[in-house]
C-alpha cells in the first residue's frame, strides 16, 4: 500500500488537534480525501452488522458536514465490496447538498448489494485508485475499512465470475 495512505489515527491527529470537549463539533482544518470501504458480503447480514456499519458511516459523514470548516476540507467517497469491489460514490464535497445527499443515499443502499465472498484486496485497490484519480493533490488520503472478518477471496476476477456465472456442468 502506498505511503500516501494514512491510518485513521492520522486523520484524527490532523482534524481533531483542537478538539476540546465531547460537546464540541470536531473541526478539520487539513484537506482530507477519505474513502469508506464497506463490506457488503452476506456475513454482514447477520446480527445487524450491516445496519451498524451504515449508521456509523452516516454519523461520521454528518459530523463533518455540520462544521463549516470541515465540510469544505473533507471529501468522502464510498467503495463497497463482496466478491468484487466497486465505487458506490465518488468523493463527495460535503458542502454540496446534492453530493452529500448522494453519499448518504449510497450508504443507505449498501444493504441492497449483499453477495457472497469477501474480496478485501480488490476493495483496497479500488479505494486507492479512486483516491489517486479523483483526490485533491494536496489532501491527505485516508481509507476507513469496515468489515466483519478476513478475506475469503483474492483479486482473481475469474473466481468471482465463476461464482456469479458458473460454467455449465460444474
Amino acid at each position: 500500500m502506498n505511503q500516501k495512505f494514512v491510518a485513521v489515527l492520522v486523520l484524527f491527529l490532523f482534524c481533531f488537534a483542537g478538539f476540546a470537549s465531547a460537546q464540541s463539533v470536531p473541526v478539520c482544518n487539513a484537506k482530507v480525501d477519505l474513502m469508506f470501504v464497506l463490506d457488503s458480503s452476506l456475513s454482514m447480514r447477520n446480527g445487524g452488522k450491516i445496519q451498524a456499519v451504515q449508521q456509523a458511516a452516516e454519523n461520521f459523514v454528518n459530523i463533518f458536514a455540520l462544521d463549516p470548516v470541515s465540510r469544505n476540507n473533507v471529501r468522502i467517497g464510498l467503495v463497497t465490496f463482496a466478491c468484487q469491489a466497486w465505487q458506490s460514490q465518488q468523493l463527495a464535497n460535503l458542502s454540496n447538498f446534492a453530493e452529500l445527499t448522494s453519499l448518504n443515499n449510497a450508504i443507505d443502499r449498501v444493504d441492497e448489494e449483499l453477495s457472497e465472498m469477501t474480496n478485501l484486496e480488490d476493495a483496497l485497490l479500488v479505494a486507492q485508485a479512486d483516491l489517486n484519480s479523483y483526490g485533491w493533490p494536496d489532501a491527505q488520503k485516508v481509507i476507513i475499512l469496515l468489515t466483519d472478518g478476513n478475506p475469503t477471496i483474492n483479486s482473481d476476477q475469474s473466481t468471482c465470475m465463476n461464482l456469479v456465472n458458473p460454467t455449465p456442468g460444474t
